[in-house]
């Protein structure tokens, strides 16, 4: 099984060897990656690649109305890498938003652009600014806001992340539950298909401060098996042609644009970088929880205690001596108190912080808490004790 971070690079790699290919073979597919790697800050030849092309795709289809036989899938694209390009400054060409405005309308049908929902979701999420612009813009999101209640929203997973978007991006809470509730009944009941647990995942994990504190773990669990899976989808897979006829081709090996860059944004999202689990599920302090933090912070008031008392009587300090080994014995065991009394420092801090002071409830996660960050300081108590040992050597402590 991959790692969080391993898979996130295996994505990250994987969207960077399909940006050099013919990006015009699929424009709304590499839309969506541009607008998920804008959003997860990636910066890379490819994504420069992407701006570039993307810029000109605009002026093509936006600017100018050079449209082919898939209009619906052209504008699309252009509208969505348009309001991605904008919103993280990277737009190059100049698009008003009444030329927008103008086009767009021209493809409402039945109160739906395109008579699509998956299109729908993403023009109005990429028009939800310049609304009041947009003439049909209300009409057309009442009945997508319908379509969520009649479940219709639901009949293909790949809507749900734009939909949830859409509602995050016009304030909608209501609608958004209603989205995330449906997420976690169908997860719940254990009605998710493998293919389609990706989509469900980012959506319960982006939103779930919709669900009740219990629920987390569930959700937890749910998508870091989701993200264990991920990596069986890289294998050779016939291609989906429902995938292809909304989003474009596939991408290598059968594998849908969409789902990759759902699939990174998750992974991003649920890095270990950060400890996996959310405030909802934080409280409730136990009692011995509470001890022990307050135990760690007596010990570290001893450790800071030790280091000045052993400093004070020079066991910190190399001995002046003339001869070399009288200097470097004690310079290496200066160095090693410190690491010593460093690493004691971490560890009581990190444990009093999130026992006493934070509140957590949850004794792996102070512990798993407490390992990371010595970890992370593991190379600057290093560092720091060595240059401490080299100083007090050199001014004759």
């Amino acid at each position: 099984m991959d790692s969080v971070e391993v898979l996130r690079e295996k994505l990250r790699s994987w969207i960077e060897e399909e940006t050099q290919t013919d990006l015009a073979t699929d424009p709304l597919g590499f839309a969506i990656y541009l607008f998920f790697l804008l959003k997860n800050g990636v910066e890379s030849p490819g994504t420069d690649n992407l701006v570039d092309w993307m810029n000109a795709w605009i002026d093509q289809k936006i600017n100018q109305e050079k449209f082919g036989r898939f209009v619906d899938r052209e504008l699309t694209s252009a509208v969505l890498a348009s309001y991605c390009l904008k919103r993280y400054k990277r737009l190059s060409v100049n698009v008003e938003a009444k030329q927008l405005a103008d086009i767009v309308s021209k493809h409402v049908v039945n109160r739906s652009l395109f008579n699509n929902i998956a299109y729908t979701a993403i023009i109005l999420l990429s028009l939800a600014d310049i609304r009041n612009k947009v003439p049909p813009f209300n009409e057309v999101l009442k009945q997508l806001e319908k379509e969520v209640t009649e479940s219709a929203v639901f009949n293909d997973p790949k809507n749900l992340l734009f939909t949830a978007l859409l509602f995050e991006k016009l304030g909608n809470d209501e609608k958004l539950k209603e989205v995330v509730d449906y997420c976690f009944k169908a997860v719940s009941k254990n009605k998710v298909r493998s293919d389609d647990a990706v989509y469900y995942a980012w959506v319960l994990w982006n939103y779930r401060q919709f669900r009740e504190k219990n629920d987390i773990a569930i959700l937890r669990e749910f998508v870091d098996t989701t993200l264990r899976n991920i990596p069986a989808f890289f294998q050779t897979q016939a291609a989906n042609s429902s995938i292809r006829n909304v989003y474009g081709a596939d991408s290598k090996r059968g594998v849908s644009k969409i789902l990759v860059a759902a699939s990174l944004d998750l992974a991003t999202n649920f890095g270990t970088e950060t400890v996996r689990v959310s405030k909802e599920e934080l409280g409730g302090l136990p009692l011995l929880t509470r001890i022990g933090g307050i135990v760690s912070f007596l010990i570290l008031g001893f450790d800071t205690w030790l280091g000045w008392y052993l400093w004070q009587i020079g066991w910190l300090g190399a001995i002046q001596a003339d001869a070399v080994s009288a200097r470097v014995i004690p310079s290496l065991r200066s160095a090693i108190l410190c690491i010593i009394l460093a690493s004691m420092a971490v560890i009581s801090i990190s444990l009093f912080w999130d026992s006493v002071v934070r509140g957590y409830r949850n004794n792996k996660i102070i512990i798993d808490n407490a390992t990371r960050r010595t970890k992370k300081w593991a190379i600057e108590v290093l560092i720091g004790g060595i240059l401490v040992s080299i100083l007090l050597n050199v001014i004759g402590l």
